[in-house]
């Protein structure tokens, strides 16, 4: 029996040894799965014959083939599984090795935290041997060369440079020249990381020489590489490639190292992109990338089809940067490599930014951040949040952008980037620029001009000399610009930067055409259009193309200036269809320029149509009008989905009022449950309306303003309705192009007109605050003279028009800050009549032509007033005069029904107001941006009694205005709030009054009543009464109206002004 056990154990141990014999070659051959499957039968061996020992060394076995096979996962798995029996067996050494290993995956996978947590473990192991001999402190070396790589990627300087040098100096202690020279070799890449080249250069050549001396000829190479590296970086590019080609040969004929090979040739491809050399560069790339593919080399791979994306990103073919650049994702995602796969979703996101996609960007900037969050690495999260920074420079909206910089430099600064920060530094000084504070543009242009002096960058030199040309040339100090400007091409121009030389031409063109020198100014333009075009480089087009329609305009050469501007708005608006609607205003904001030169020329030709389409095109939408979603079809098969469900549901919610219809025609009244279903369904449809707008660019364009939408508003005017639009033409940065509001005439059988009067925009706009504030106060005298003069500039110019036209009534669409004020009010001093006096007055949107479609139908079914008063009868929100306002103009029409104080609920308003066609709120509505207060001692910012843009209901429940399109009102007639509150501010243009109108329309209301300010309690119930009881008599809304106001003309505009009717006035 034992002599039987023990010559089974003879066989177990003769087949252990075959099999460790049988590994180790496969493992000498690269045969890594191979090897796997053998170490995996070891271990079951150890595991059944209890064999510690032999299970720990399988295990770490199994884990180091794992790794060399790139199965990173699987490696950490085993290694984890090793630690605890090799603890247990007080195997210190390998243990500690173990970690190490742990530690080197984790940091080539880019998760430094655990890569430091592991290392350090590896260290504290190796510190507490009791035999500290050569070995040990060699080992302690290595990891310690490490943790400085560690530290070095995150920018952690003097953790880095204390590890470094305490590897240094063991390896210095035991002559171990090579160790030596690449400790030496990695402190000089941390010096230059940091910014001190001289450091950077002496460590860099002391390693380079020693390597020389010792025949380190792999060492050498990798020398030559980083020395490489260090000219590229200080823009000597021909040193960089001569080292390069340096450490090619050697990887080529004297040593065998495939991945150095493969590493050299990327380098080369980097420099022949920094030089232009496309072609070159790609031939690099595709001998490296094939080299790393064979030895399977995934993170080389990934970093190498980066390269390749960067390549077709410049040379303007975004797919193939897109496939390239899809593909590193790939493998970053399936080796879980969280910066690298950051910094391609980033690099993707510049793709899309550079095409005129913009929100394609945002989306992959903001996964980049994603993907940093459970792995931060600030160098990265400082490039990406530079990137959003300069795409919302781009877009216009620089307050956004700012906060962006502002997080990103005191990272780059703590982190000692300077580059980075010298980037950053610059990109804030751009945008101190673009809001016009200049001095403070200039001190950051500085700082970053100074860092960029010690580390000899020439391109981003070039762009801040070019951005301090921007600056003096806004101060008009025209020499001083042409200066820098010239010194910024001279350098773009020597690199072969063909953009920044674009760029640079077209600013000196700038400074030419502001000194009047127009044949100079379209000799730089025209230079600067030729290497645009040939970049597809669309934002700078519409800049260029702008200005060179500004020279021809002024050469008189009408027709070419009226197709360049055409051209750079065309493609202006071809990027606003790629921008979520969130972002489009700003965007369009800083673009308006050529809309507005173009405009003006159009007019002085006596073009009026035209001007108004290009006017209207180039404003955003403020709305969004759900029936263009109807049968709507997009390339975007997610969004296509999206709008085949709206489609969907809204065929059911037609079912449902075809059916509610039935019951009102055959029982006079309609089933609550029908009416909340409806009710309950609407929401639900308008919900994913908006959804979806928000979500698809290509649906938001959709609503988006054609000339189909104007010519239809103009088919669908009533006959006795005269429109007028006034829009103002001012921007700051268009230089010969007169400052002046367009009033344009709109009817429905007569020609358009238009009639352009001069003004002074800071005089105007002080205008119009001053006369809002004396209309708003009841105790303010002299606003008769200022609404004369308003008068004067927006009614008189096109007043004989106005009469040849005979209208009945006329409709105002105000734009900007024009929407705070009653135009009724306004007062002609010939005459003595305020313009209510002349004519019924109302206000439309351009959404408004849905309910004028319906103009000419009677209110069929008529069912009564739903009034809410009151629902706050406690001060400060107590309204005692509402419940008498709601009691009063509930006993007007049939069938209406009041509900006060604490009756006067949200759900009432929400459930019951389907079944009227007038809804009556009676009750606080605060549309004032920073919120509203109603105590007599006034309230801190952070203490308003109500939110802006909310209405009160019962039990302090507030209605944010933004939910309006969720109500379902498509049988309303007519929704009043008679308590609203609104404030102009300096930097106001209207959006809250506009906002509430189309909200409501969106709803599918068909006219809104609203007041501008809390009014005298008792002036609104008598004006509120008279008006229904005019509607009662058969008058339209809008003459309803007037009649009720004129009977409180006399008294001062603040009793009567202040309620405004928007949408239908039947």
């Amino acid at each position: 029996m034992a002599q039987t056990s023990l010559v089974k154990m003879q066989n177990i141990e003769v087949q252990i040894d075959d099999l460790l014999e049988k590994a180790e070659q496969q493992r000498l051959h690269k045969q890594w799965l191979e090897a796997v499957e053998t170490w995996k039968k070891v271990l079951v061996i150890a595991q059944q014959a209890s064999n510690s020992e032999l299970e720990a060394l399988a295990f770490f076995w199994l884990a180091v083939n794992y790794e060399n096979a790139n199965e990173l996962n699987y490696a950490l798995d085993n290694y984890a599984q090793a630690l605890p029996i090799l603890k247990s067996l007080e195997e210190f050494s390998l243990e500690a090795t173990t970690l190490f290993y742990m530690g080197f995956i984790y940091y080539n996978k880019g998760i430094f935290t655990k890569a430091l947590k592991y290392y350090n473990q590896a260290l504290n192991l190796r510190n507490n041997q009791i035999d500290n001999d050569q070995d040990n402190q060699i080992e302690k070396a290595v990891i310690n060369n490490n943790l400085g790589e560690v530290y070095r990627d995150q920018m952690q300087f003097n953790e880095a440079l204390k590890h470094y040098q305490e590897a240094l100096k063991v390896f210095q202690q035991f002559e171990m020249d090579k160790e030596t020279a690449s400790v030496l070799n990695n402190l000089g890449l941390l010096y230059d990381s940091h910014g001190e080249l001289e450091q950077a250069f002496n460590h860099l050549s002391q390693s380079l020489t020693i390597r020389q001396s010792v025949n380190d000829i792999s060492g050498k190479a990798e020398s030559l590489n980083n020395l490489g590296a260090f000219f590229k970086r200080i823009g000597k590019k021909k040193e960089a490639l001569d080292n390069y080609q340096q450490a090619l040969i050697i990887y080529q004929t004297k040593v065998i190292d495939i991945n150095g090979e493969a590493a050299t040739l990327a380098n080369l491809g980097e420099i022949f992109i920094t030089l232009g050399q496309y072609q070159k560069a790609l031939f690099n790339y595709n001998k490296a990338l094939n080299l790393m593919q064979k030895t399977e080399n995934a993170f080389g791979e990934a970093e190498v089809l980066n390269g390749i994306g960067l390549i077709f990103k410049n040379t303007k073919e975004p797919q193939e940067a897109l496939i390239n650049y899809q593909k590193a994702l790939d493998i970053f995602i399936k080796y879980e490599q969280k910066i690298g796969e950051a910094n391609t979703r980033n690099n993707i996101g510049e793709v899309y930014r550079n095409i005129g996609k913009p929100q394609k960007a945002l989306d992959y900037y903001q996964q980049a951040l994603n993907t940093l969050e459970n792995v931060p690495d600030d160098a990265v999260t400082a490039i990406v949040l530079n990137s959003f920074g300069v795409l919302y420079q781009e877009i216009g909206n620089f307050q956004k952008a700012l906060v962006y910089h502002q997080q990103a430099l005191p990272i780059r600064k703590r982190n000692h980037d300077i580059e980075g920060s010298a980037t950053t530094l610059n990109n804030i000084g751009l945008i101190y620029e673009n809001l016009e504070k200049l001095d403070e543009a200039l001190i950051y242009y500085q700082e970053s001009l100074d860092i960029l002096n010690k580390i000899k960058n020439p391109q981003k030199k070039a762009i801040t000399l070019n951005n301090f040309g921007g600056v003096y040339s806004k101060k008009r100090q025209y020499t001083n610009a042409l200066n820098y400007y010239q010194q910024s091409l001279t350098i773009f121009q020597k690199i072969k930067h063909q953009t920044g030389e674009a760029v640079s031409l077209n600013n000196i063109g700038e400074v030419y055409h502001s000194l009047e020198n127009f044949n100079k100014s379209l000799e730089y333009y025209q230079k600067s259009v030729e290497i645009i075009d040939r970049l597809e480089d669309k934002l700078r087009q519409v800049t260029v193309l702008s200005n060179v329609g500004l020279v021809h305009q002024k050469n008189n050469q009408i027709t070419k200036a009226i197709s360049n501007w055409e051209k750079s708005i065309q493609i202006t608006l071809k990027m606003r269809g790629n921008l979520l609607r969130n972002n489009r205003n700003s965007f369009l904001e800083i673009k308006q320029g050529a809309a507005i030169a173009l405009t003006n020329l159009l007019i002085e030709q006596n073009k009026a149509e035209q001007a108004y389409e290009w006017v209207n095109r180039f404003t955003t939408f403020e709305l969004a009008n759900y029936t263009r979603l109807v049968e709507a079809k997009v390339a975007n098969p997610q969004a296509q989905l999206a709008v085949d469900e709206w489609n969907q549901k809204t065929q059911q919610l037609t079912n449902l009022y075809e059916q509610l219809n039935q019951q009102i025609d055959d029982f006079f009244q309609s089933s609550p449950k029908l009416s909340q279903q409806i009710r309950s369904l609407e929401a639900e449809v308008n919900q994913l309306a908006e959804n979806t707008i928000d979500q698809f660019p290509e649906i938001a364009e959709l609503l988006e303003t054609t000339p189909e939408d104007i010519n239809k508003l103009r088919a669908n005017l009533p006959s006795d309705t005269v429109v007028i639009q006034p829009v103002l033409l001012t921007d700051n940065n268009i230089d010969n192009v007169p400052n002046s509001i367009a009033v344009f005439i709109l009817s429905k059988d007569q020609p358009l007109t238009v009639t352009q009067v001069s003004i002074n925009p800071k005089e105007f706009d002080d205008l119009i605050s001053q006369y809002r504030n004396k209309l708003q106060n009841r105790r303010a005298r002299g606003y008769k003279s200022v609404g004369g003069e308003l008068y004067d500039l927006l009614i008189r110019p096109v007043e004989e028009q106005i009469k040849t036209l005979s209208p009945n009534r006329i409709a105002i669409i105000p734009t900007g800050k024009l929407r705070y004020i009653p135009f009724e009010t306004l007062y002609d001093q010939q005459t003595k009549q305020y313009l209510i006096e002349k004519y019924p007055v109302h206000y439309l949107t351009r959404l408004s032509v849905n309910s004028l479609e319906s103009e000419k139908q009677a209110i069929s079914n008529q069912q009564g007033i739903l009034a809410l008063g009151n629902p706050v009868p406690v001060e400060p929100y107590s309204l005692p005069g509402a419940e008498a306002e709601v009691e009063s103009i509930s006993q007007i029409l049939p069938g209406s029904e009041k509900y006060v104080g604490k009756k006067a609920t949200l759900d009432t308003f929400k459930f019951q107001g389907l079944q009227f066609p007038f809804l009556h709120l009676a009750t606080h509505g605060c549309f004032q941006p920073e919120g509203c207060c109603f105590k007599s001692e006034g309230c801190s910012p952070n203490d308003m009694d109500m939110e802006a843009n909310t209405i009160l209901f019962a039990n302090q429940n507030s209605f944010h205005i933004r939910d309006a399109a969720l109500l379902g009102m498509k049988n309303v007639e007519l929704i009043t709030l008679s308590a609203c509150q609104t404030a102009l501010k300096a930097d106001s243009d209207g959006r809250e009054i506009a906002g509430l109108a189309y909200l409501f329309e969106r709803a599918g209301a068909k006219a809104v009543m609203a007041s501008l300010w809390g009014a005298d309690d008792e002036t609104t119930k008598e004006i509120m009464v008279q008006f229904y009881q005019n509607l009662d008599q058969g008058m339209s809304k809008v003459d309803a109206l007037r009649e009720a106001k004129l009977k409180h003309t006399k008294r001062h505009p603040f009793y009567w002004s202040p309620f405004i009717l928007v949408g239908n006035g039947n």
